[in-house]
């Protein structure tokens, strides 16, 4: 097997890079689920495979992505750039053997001597000669892979023992997580409140995965989120803003119904613990809807239009002026952040998000528009009916 490989997009020149980078490429999608783990193994199996310009694009979004995220390194960010604007500019490519790269052009005939009786020009001064484009080309190209291979490097040598020693790490990192959520909610609820609050966040959780099935998108896996809450990710992307509004939605809906169920069950049981769970679960579930990515309700308000966020982050920002504490105004930082990144790539007029965008009808974005306030209207109701009498 080559050790060189070479990448030859559908617009542009071939650019030849080692295996080890175009691996460590395929592990770093797969850290992040960006694509289905049989599309990666097929990948693996370079040279003879391609990447579609879709795929590409999602690429160029993860790495987009990566680059504004806030912890990541600034030494890795132009990286990680320049890996965006070449997936972004190549329109898909082709994986293929060193034999895909053209042969350099043969070097210029050497001039003849000149007679020893000719008049001999003085000798000029020695000009530093620029490199070649094509290798000024391949610099920048190749830069953002040998970014992500020092990265994997010093990740993997931090947790070489602990690899060794847990080879089920995915499974066991979700669950303690979920641990870590349960004794910070116990802190202060209690140990059956919290675990209670548990279940509901998986109940709701469920919900996005029932969805996620119903469109055919798979699901990848169902996790915790440390201090925060919990998360569900399907192993397809959602085509449009219409499949990922719904099934954003769906969270709260079943999230909503699953306290409900706990809140009669406390009621007929008589039981406050119970009813208590129900309340603060309604609770949160209505919290998800505030119209602001990364929440479920922002998820939702983008199939109406992505300018909608700036309605989200007003009435954060008035909740965290009405109620100041810490944890609203994380959140209201994580939202504007989200918010602008999101919308930075809105308006750079890229042809694969403004599809995503764009292609919904009418009568989706007025369904998806009543579905939201009856969702939010129901969690409401579910609530202020479920939360104790305030005193007189």
């Amino acid at each position: 097997m080559s050790d060189v490989l070479v990448l030859v997009p559908a617009h542009g020149e071939p650019v030849a890079l080692t295996r080890s980078a175009w691996d460590a490429t395929v592990d770093f999608l797969a850290d992040h689920q960006a694509f289905h783990e049989s599309l990666l193994e097929a990948w693996r199996r370079a040279p003879g495979v391609t990447v579609s310009d879709l795929q590409a694009t999602r690429m160029a979004g993860l790495a987009d992505h990566e680059a504004e995220d806030p912890f990541t390194a600034a030494e890795d960010r132009d990286g990680l750039t320049r890996l965006a604007r070449f997936c972004r500019a190549s329109g898909g490519f082709l994986v293929a053997g060193p034999e895909a790269m053209p042969a350099p052009a043969p070097p210029p005939e050497p001039e003849p001597e000149p007679s020893l009786w000719a008049d001999r020009p003085l000798p000029a001064e020695p000009v530093e000669e620029e490199p070649p484009a094509w290798q000024q080309r391949l610099r920048r190209i190749l830069g953002p892979f040998a970014v992500i291979v020092i990265f994997l490097v010093k990740w993997l040598a931090k947790l070489k023992i602990l690899l060794l020693a847990l080879p089920k790490l995915g499974f066991l990192k979700i669950a303690l997580v979920g641990l870590l959520n349960l004794g910070i909610y116990a802190l202060f609820w209690g140990w059956p409140i919290a675990a209670l609050v548990i279940v509901l966040l998986l109940v709701h959780e469920l919900g996005h995965a029932l969805a996620f099935k119903a469109f055919g998108l798979g699901v990848a896996r169902i996790g915790f989120v440390p201090f925060i809450g919990a998360y569900a990710m399907s192993k397809e992307h959602a085509d449009n803003v219409w499949v990922n509004a719904v099934c954003a939605l769906a969270g709260p809906a079943i999230g909503g119904l699953g306290c409900a169920v706990l809140w009669w069950y406390g009621h007929e049981a008589n039981w406050e613990m119970i009813r208590a769970a129900a309340t603060l679960g309604f609770f949160l579930n209505l919290f998800n809807m505030v119209p602001i990515v990364p929440f479920d309700g922002g998820v939702v308000v983008a199939a109406f239009h992505p300018y909608a966020w700036f309605a989200g982050l007003a009435c954060m920002a008035g909740l965290a002026l009405v109620f100041p504490n810490v944890l609203i105004l994380l959140f209201l930082g994580i939202s504007a952040w989200q918010a602008y990144s999101m919308l930075k790539r809105y308006r750079s007029g890229d042809p694969e998000t403004l599809r995503f965008y764009h292609t919904i009808k009418p009568w989706q974005r007025l369904a998806i528009l009543l579905m939201y306030f009856a969702v939010a209207i129901l969690l409401a109701a579910g609530y202020f009916e479920a939360a104790p009498p305030r005193p007189q």
